[in-house]
Parts: structure tokens; sequence; C-alpha cells
């Protein structure tokens, strides 16, 4: 349950920055509220990929509703819009090999290329059409942006790696929306 809880904090605060960049990620700042099924409780961690909305997070700026994926693995949190989106929602945990993990640079760089490479087979599109990237801010490297063709796209998404694990988590609109950008 703590690594719901902190997992919960953490996607709150990278929804929340999206919109609102000079937000403070103070933890005690986002009360969690969860609403896990009853057999989850307990000490035992669920077995369950299938994310649905598993409860809340109160922040500065309002609520985030919460999904999460829970496996005696790992725990996999973010934010959606609203039940609906919990469904739509793209994502993959991935696990990394041992030589990636300890690089300084390895989980990033294996968590950005796999998202891409998803986005590309999603949209049909060549992987080389394809980018995520990142921009400096006044605090510090901004969220992760997609590029297809070189525009920016409305695809929003969210990368994370700890320890032996990277995951990745995207809404891609209709492509008619992708298109136009």
């Amino acid at each position: 349950m703590l690594w719901c809880i902190w997992a919960a904090k953490e996607a709150a605060y990278k929804a929340i920055s999206k919109v609102q960049p000079d937000i403070p990620s103070v933890p005690r700042l986002y009360e969690v509220r969860l609403s896990l099924p009853e057999e989850s409780q307990g000490i035992a961690l669920i077995s369950r990929a299938d994310a649905g909305r598993a409860g809340e997070v109160r922040t500065p700026c309002g609520v985030v509703p919460m999904a999460i994926a829970i496996t005696e693995d790992y725990v996999h949190c973010f934010g959606i819009r609203s039940e609906a989106d919990a469904p739509a929602i793209l994502r993959q945990v991935t696990l990394l090999a041992s030589d990636t993990a300890a690089s300084p640079e390895g989980p990033s760089q294996c968590v950005r290329e796999k998202a891409a490479d998803a986005i590309a087979r999603h949209l049909n599109r060549p992987r080389e059409e394809v980018a995520i990237r990142r921009f400096p801010t006044p605090s510090g490297l901004g969220p992760p942006l997609v590029f297809v063709r070189g525009r920016p796209s409305r695809i929003d998404i969210s990368l994370s790696h700890d320890g032996r694990f990277a995951a990745w988590a995207m809404i891609i609109p209709p492509s008619n929306l992708v298109e136009k950008i």
C-alpha cells in the first residue's frame, strides 16, 4: 500500500505540473484516497494488471483521479481525466536489462525508445517519424512531449523508471487530431 500511495502522489504531481508548471512537489500536499478492491487491502499485493479507477489524489490544484496496476513485482500508477479514460490509456511496464538499469542515462533512454516504438506502431508510421523530447524550463526539464514528423502532437504521455523497471502511459487522440497538428 505504501508504494501505491507514493506512486499516486508522484503521478498526480506529474499530471498537474503539465498545466501548472510552478506547482510544488511537496508530498504532504497530495492527499491520496484509494478505492482498491476489498481483497487488495491486506498485506498481500493484488495481482491486477488491469488498471482501472483506483482512487484519487487531492492536490493544491484540484483532484486527479488515479488508475493503478499492481502486480507482485511493481505498482504502475497514472492520473486519468475520468473513469472513461482508463480503458483508453495505452501503457506498458518493461523489465530493463541489468546493464541498462545500472547506467545513468540508460533507463530514461530506454523508456523513451519503447514509448516512441509503441506510438509509431499505433499510428502506423515509420519509427523515425516519432520523437519524444523534453525542453528546459526555469525549474528544470519540462514534461516529455511527443513529436510526429517533427511537429508537436496532442499525445499525452508520461514516462517513468525505477530500479529494474521502466514504464509509459499515454492517451493518443484520434488520428485526425494528430495529423492536424
